[in-house]
């Protein structure tokens, strides 16, 4: 489990340091080059963390079920109806709007095959047959 200090920022430290990590994200203008930065940055299990956390957000947004979410992506159920009631009370709009937007759909559904198989190759015919019914009904 991720560790979070205790110790708190005063909010005009926190909201500076926020900027400025949005600010490098976005400098980094290259698949490659942020990839390099969030391997430096984060540990495996918080871009695990973080990715699981991301997927989950874009597939409730399209649609798809919070318990189905948890099963898929093996998070806990407190997790997906957490964030399934937050995407309700528009806590996050600009993941929500970046889900919905049609040119992020095959990107987002080869992106969530990669995680789910993480990153093994299939195998079995039909193995991920569910999958494409998915990708293909939304």
């Amino acid at each position: 489990m991720t560790r979070v200090s205790r110790k708190k920022l005063d909010k005009r430290s926190a909201s500076s340091i926020r900027k400025r990590f949005a600010r490098t994200l976005a400098s980094l203008r290259t698949e490659e080059k942020s990839g390099l930065f969030v391997d430096e940055l984060l540990t495996s299990a918080e871009q695990v963390m973080f990715a699981k956390r991301l997927a989950a957000l874009l597939m409730i947004a399209r649609g798809i079920t919070a318990y189905k979410v948890q099963m898929l992506l093996r998070m806990s159920p407190d997790t997906t109806n957490r964030l399934a009631v937050g995407i309700k009370r528009n806590k996050y709009p600009h993941i929500v709007s970046f889900a919905k937007r049609a040119e992020s759909k095959k990107q987002f559904w080869d992106d969530v095959e990669v995680l789910l198989r993480c990153g093994m190759p299939e195998r079995g015919r039909g193995r991920w047959k569910w999958l494409d019914e998915l990708y293909d009904g939304r």
